[in-house]
């Protein structure tokens, strides 16, 4: 779920940019301000999107760095793979968004739709009415705003949800913490979406390519492009 990235400014960082876009709205009634300003903000925190992360960049030592210091692999997926998980799971597949003026466009139409939400909502209506008017418009562009300082990653997302079914849903544990996931299959027309595999620095590159090979060809019947990274990184002990 979105709310557990190792960004820890995921979601609130569009909610932020809601907030004060919102603030900018003149002539805004009380207590519709507090219905999209506070209520809305408080309630939309909850909603489950689920997101698996990507990145343009097969072998960027940053990434190498962070994510696998000690060696491993870079993943490449075959886009027509995702293209029909996009179609067949009612997913979306977008690059994130890193520029600021870039996403108060995106968010300024959300803005404009909460507000004339609001407005049209019967006496006596809550916050759960107007997060379904626009959970998804809002949700489609939070999703998929990041801060600058992860600009380098070149991330692409997909995304599923908001309204995800429930039965392919499931949770596990990381650290002390119970994080809820989506179960997806990832093998689609026969195919596995994996096309290219980048042995990363900081192991033995030739011998964790040819077990790669071996694993992908002989055990999975699914042979795969292994590739060594260009990197020359290392870990001294």
């Amino acid at each position: 779920m979105i709310h557990y990235l190792n960004d820890s400014s995921e979601f609130t960082l569009a909610l932020r940019l809601v907030q004060e876009l919102l603030s900018q709205v003149d002539e805004l009634p009380d207590h519709l301000r507090h219905l999209v300003n506070d209520e809305f903000i408080s309630v939309v925190r909850s909603v489950a999107v689920f997101v698996f992360s990507l990145t343009a960049q097969k072998d960027l030592l940053s990434q190498w760095r962070a994510y696998s210091s000690s060696g491993g692999y870079a993943l490449g997926f075959s886009k027509e793979v995702l293209e029909a998980i996009v179609r067949e799971d009612n997913a979306v597949l977008v690059p994130c968004v890193y520029d600021d003026a870039e996403q108060r466009t995106m968010l300024r139409p959300v803005v404009q739709t909460l507000i004339r939400a609001a407005k049209e909502l019967p006496e006596g209506a809550n916050r759960i009415d107007l997060l379904r008017t626009v959970a998804e418009e809002f949700t489609s562009a939070a999703a998929v705003i990041k801060d600058k300082s992860f600009e380098a990653e070149e991330e692409w997302r997909l995304i599923f949800g908001p309204g995800v079914d429930t039965a392919k849903t499931d949770a596990r544990t990381a650290g002390s913490t119970v994080v809820p996931y989506y179960r997806c299959q990832i093998k689609r027309g026969g195919l596995y979406p994996i096309a290219e595999c980048v042995v990363g620095p900081g192991q033995d590159v030739v011998l964790a390519g040819r077990s790669l090979h071996y694993v992908t060809s002989s055990v999975f019947h699914w042979p795969v492009k292994v590739t060594p990274s260009t990197s020359t990184f290392r870990v001294l002990s």
